[in-house]
């Protein structure tokens, strides 16, 4: 039913058909009303609003209204229960391609741990050099860059900071949800945004002046540091894993090179085969390369 929606959408003779604001407005209920409902119904919105922002006409309708995703990152800000907002949570994690952390994977995101040390440290490790970008355009990093700018500009980052702070004892892992989705996205788009639109979400203005503001309670501030200590140690146990990943696939390389080294002579065919590559590789001048 909902890819019928989005066809319709799509098409520019229907399109009219579509009333603004109030069609998302059934879809979404379950999140933005704040009323009981029961389980299947909650499944069905969370089904339809994955299809939707995995398809370009459905983000570009969500985004593009004011009860499609600026009304849902409103619902994340307003207070309630634990549940809906912890359903949605785990919505926008299957949306972006991650799972939804449990409590313990949670302690070992945001603290440090000896796991997340790179290889660099053993001595027996190569030293490699951090990762950089893909030089190569690639489909789904589109769909996400889309994506992830349409969170952002509907606030997201915001949300997930308030929400984080929230100091009230019935959130239960909420706040923690938060903060690892809020360091899941930072780390996205310090991936694949570009440099200087990192610069300005990294800032986290909001953040820094809460746990820099004397002004506010103890508490308030508290939360706030705490916050920003788990981001940045999520950042670097983030950094560390992908290291230790890149170190893990240049021994993998290094050592199917020795292998290749150790079985010359074996094959004669093989061998001038790679001779008459070099050779080849050699006679070639600038312009052929």
């Amino acid at each position: 039913l909902v890819l019928t929606l989005l066809f319709i959408f799509n098409n520019q003779e229907t399109r009219k058909y579509f009333r603004p604001s109030l069609d998302l407005q059934e879809m979404l209920s379950p999140f933005t009303d704040g009323s009981q409902v029961s389980e299947a119904q909650a499944a069905a919105s969370r089904r339809a609003l994955r299809t939707m922002l995995r398809s370009w006409p459905g983000i570009i309708f969500l985004a593009s209204d004011r009860v499609g995703l600026a009304s849902l990152i409103t619902f994340l800000r307003l207070p309630g229960p634990q549940q809906p907002r912890l359903a949605l949570l785990e919505t926008i994690f299957e949306v972006f391609r991650m799972s939804l952390p449990s409590s313990g994977d949670i302690l070992q995101k945001l603290s440090s741990s000896r796991r997340a040390l790179p290889m660099s440290n053993n001595d027996d490790a190569v030293s490699m050099p951090p990762p950089r970008r893909q030089r190569y355009h690639d489909l789904i990093h589109n769909y996400i860059c889309i994506l992830l700018i349409s969170f952002i500009q509907c606030g997201v980052v915001e949300a997930l900071i308030e929400l984080g702070n929230n100091a009230d004892p019935q959130m239960g892992t909420l706040p923690q949800v938060a903060t690892v989705l809020l360091g899941e996205l930072l780390h996205l788009a310090d991936t694949l945004l570009p440099v200087s639109q990192c610069a300005s979400l990294h800032s986290l203005p909001g953040l820094v002046h809460l746990a820099g503001t004397f002004s506010l309670d103890t508490i308030s501030r508290a939360h706030a540091s705490s916050m920003l200590s788990g981001l940045h140690q999520f950042a670097l146990n983030k950094r560390a894993q992908a290291e230790a990943e890149a170190n893990a696939a240049h021994s993998i390389i290094a050592g199917t090179g020795k292998f290749l080294k150790s079985r010359r002579g074996v094959d004669r065919r093989r061998d001038r085969l790679e001779m008459m590559q070099k050779l080849f590789e050699l006679s070639m001048d600038h312009k052929e390369f």
